[in-house]
């Protein structure tokens, strides 16, 4: 652990491989991403745009393979994978395998990928680069990772005002392991790599959600399982 620990700080991660094995720990249901998320919705608004059917397309952080599953059956792009948590990368391939969907997924570091350069047609990461102190490498890889003419798709989050302070009440040290630094226009077009990109715009975009915010250390949710009885122990009646 020390070793992992010592790794993720000299590359200016702001998280460790332990956190995303924590996250991806839940096994999602076996389907696609519900439209009825408004972060799901956001999100595929902008791909609908961006990717064409065919196209090769790489998802950096792909755990546990929702969005990307999504691309490959809805938009027909010939989909790639990656992730840093071994964990995600086992839910995606299992969620692949019961939608019948084939993908390149690899669990590896961003930084040592095995993927080649100029292989794609588009390179996406949501909420990803954020978790660096500074992410100019890793929007670097994205770009690097791109065929000539390619185009690099990066979402972050915005925590910012009200909502920034309330993201710190409900839970300090999971806005700790975010830069919020870069969690503006401005910033984010100060990370295009010039002599790799011939053309770049920084916008807001999308509804308002609370996916960002962690309400579980101030609201403790319980969750409980009753085992089915079969029917003959079945029971009705009130209080004796």
């Amino acid at each position: 652990m020390h070793s992992n620990i010592e790794d993720h700080r000299s590359q200016g991660k702001k998280t460790d491989v332990g956190h995303w094995e924590g996250a991806w720990r839940s096994s999602p249901r076996p389907r696609l991403p519900s439209l009825l998320s408004v972060s799901t919705a956001n999100t595929v608004r902008i791909l609908r745009d961006a990717v064409k059917p065919d196209a090769s397309f790489l998802e950096i952080g792909c755990a546990p393979g929702k969005i990307l599953a999504y691309v490959a059956t809805v938009l027909h792009a010939k989909v790639s994978g990656l992730d840093y948590s071994e964990t995600g990368i086992s839910q995606a391939r299992a969620l692949f395998a019961a939608l019948g969907l084939s993908a390149d997924l690899r669990s590896e570091d961003v930084f040592a990928t095995t993927f080649l350069e100029n292989t794609f047609d588009i390179v996406f990461s949501n909420g990803v680069i954020e978790h660096f102190d500074d992410p100019k490498d890793i929007v670097r890889i994205h770009v690097n990772l791109l065929k000539p003419g390619g185009l690099a798709v990066i979402i972050v989050p915005r925590l910012s005002g009200g909502y920034l302070k309330m993201a710190e009440y409900l839970d300090r040290d999971n806005v700790a392991i975010h830069n919020i630094n870069i969690m503006n226009c401005g910033s984010l077009y100060d990370l295009v790599p010039w002599d790799l990109a011939e053309y770049a715009q920084s916008t807001p975009t999308g509804r308002p959600c609370f996916a960002a915010l962690n309400f579980d250390k101030k609201i403790p949710i319980a969750h409980i399982s009753r085992p089915a009885l079969p029917r003959r122990q079945c029971r009705a009646g009130g209080p004796k």
